[in-house]
C-alpha cells in the first residue's frame, strides 16, 4: 500500500534536477546572478540524494552504535 521509497527518490530528484535546470537559464538570462544561491542549494541537495548520502551516513552511525554496544 506504501509507495516505493525508490520511486519517491526518483522523483523528487528529477525535480530538483529540473529546478537546478530552470535556476540555470534564468541565471544566464539575467546579469547580475541573483540565483547564484539556489543553484548551489539545489546542486548540493540533488548529490546528496544521488550519492545516498543519507543512508550512508545512517551506515555508519549503526556501526559505530553497534561497536560502542558490543564494548561495554
Amino acid at each position: 500500500m506504501f509507495m516505493d521509497t525508490t520511486i519517491l527518490k526518483n522523483q523528487i530528484q528529477y525535480t530538483l534536477q529540473l529546478l537546478a535546470a530552470v535556476y540555470i537559464a534564468l541565471e544566464i538570462a539575467l546579469p547580475p546572478n541573483p540565483y547564484i544561491k539556489h543553484i548551489i542549494i539545489v546542486a548540493t541537495i540533488v548529490i546528496i540524494i544521488k550519492h545516498n548520502v543519507v543512508e550512508n551516513i545512517l551506515n555508519v552511525y549503526d556501526r559505530i552504535l553497534k561497536y560502542i554496544k558490543e564494548t561495554i
